[in-house]
């Protein structure tokens, strides 16, 4: 899990009381999951868990998951579903009432399948993790709480009366320099993506697309102000299996990554100095934006082919 790509480099950490943490993460499943398991690995060593939930987001989505609770209930066309994900949530709703009254069955099938069925996230990642967190969470004794912005100057008040040794991250936005500067020891980020090949969103998608198995991993690392672009302290490829769908994908690299951070959160709280890997200038870093509808088509044509089984296969009788 050590990226022997890259020279490593030996950094000391500072004496003092190491107990504490902050955690900041995204709001799904799998983020949650991270903030019990380290609760439970490691009592009382939460001092904060805040999940970025800004209320134009929550907003946002509110209507996008209205829209598509009327796409799926009626039925409607491939057109409508394709609004769904990528996410032009007005004409969708237009659409999606019209279609109401408008039912096409022909084509709908094959549709669904492809853009709710294989890429459903939502049903996945409880499938995957949902039953797990339920028993995690009945015996935590810290839940999140959510905030809509993490730099604000009375967060970094906050975060210095926790004094926190470590500040974690998975799924939550970009840190300021004062945020992450509050931490006495380090502040160490989980991202589902193979660093510095590929930083930002949807990077185990994109790796997929561009048919690069050896991108899809995770990596956590060292934070500084930019996306995924600190010292790596772990970095590992997922388990995937010929018969997984995208979602699947994404998910195995998520719990990957989760396993990786709990092993060095272990370090960090117990080691004088880690181990880390400077990374090289360069790389890509992917925005949601950049995942788009033909891409998104591309994948699917490609796993239907049996693509990624394929490659799979061909790795393992090597």
């Amino acid at each position: 899990m050590l990226p022997h790509d890259i020279t490593p480099e030996t950094i000391p950490l500072p004496d003092g009381e190491r107990r504490s943490a902050v955690f900041f993460s995204g709001s799904g499943i799998r983020h949650r999951r991270l903030g019990y398991l380290i609760q439970q690995r490691y009592p009382g060593l939460l001092k904060a868990w805040w999940v970025f939930a800004p209320s134009s987001s929550k907003r946002y989505q509110a209507k996008l998951e209205k829209a598509w609770h009327l796409v799926k209930n009626s039925q409607t066309s491939g057109e409508a579903v394709e609004l769904a994900r990528s996410g032009d949530v007005a004409s969708l709703v237009s659409m999606a009432r019209r279609q109401l009254k408008r039912v096409k069955p022909r084509r709908v099938g094959t549709l669904l399948k492809r853009y709710v069925g294989r890429n459903d996230y939502a049903t996945i990642e409880q499938e995957m993790f949902g039953a797990e967190l339920q028993r995690l969470e009945a015996n935590a004794e810290l839940h999140p709480e959510n905030i809509d912005n993490p730099n604000r100057k009375a967060r970094v008040e906050r975060l210095r009366e926790l004094d926190p040794y470590l500040i974690l991250t998975f799924g939550g936005p970009l840190l300021s320099g004062r945020v992450l500067r509050s931490a006495r020891g380090v502040a160490i980020n989980q991202h589902a993506g193979w660093s510095p090949s590929i930083k930002g969103a949807s990077t185990t998608e994109t790796a997929i697309y561009h048919r690069e198995l050896g991108w899809v991993g995770n990596t956590v690392h060292l934070m500084d102000t930019h996306a995924d672009a600190g010292p790596i302290l772990r970095r590992s490829t997922a388990t995937l299996h010929p018969d997984d769908d995208l979602a699947h994908c994404f998910f195995a690299v998520c719990a990957v990554g989760s396993k990786m951070m709990l092993e060095t959160i272990e370090t960090a709280l117990h080691a004088d100095e880690l181990t880390v890997h400077p990374q090289r200038p360069g790389g890509k870093t992917v925005l949601n934006i950049d995942f788009t509808a033909t891409k998104r088509e591309a994948i699917a044509r490609d796993l239907d082919h049996g693509w990624l089984g394929d490659a799979l296969r061909m790795t393992c009788d090597f």
